[in-house]
């Protein structure tokens, strides 16, 4: 179940009380340190994390591991075959 972050609640606050602009919030979203914790520590807490429009396409919280694999494939099938059966020679191998 997804819970709010207490960054996230601390930035709803502060747009309740009247920011309206990015500055307001700069350094709870934006903030190197935030940026550190967030995507280098893996703390999602720490800030709100950036995604973009490429989360609008996730349906499946999958291992890393098994997206490269799809991937992979996906790109050996659009280059003429599937290379682990020797069908492209290119080396892109799952």
């Amino acid at each position: 179940m997804w819970r709010s972050p207490p960054i996230a609640r601390e930035v709803r606050r502060l747009e309740a009380e009247g920011t309206r602009s990015a500055l307001g919030t700069r350094d709870l979203i934006l903030s190197s340190r935030t940026q550190e914790r967030m995507y280098l520590g893996g703390d999602t807490d720490a800030g709100i994390v950036s995604l973009g429009p490429a989360a609008g396409f996730a349906d499946a919280i999958e291992p890393a591991g098994k997206i490269v694999e799809r991937l992979v494939e996906g790109a050996c099938a659009a280059l003429g075959g599937d290379d682990r059966a020797g069908g492209t020679g290119v080396g892109l191998s799952p």
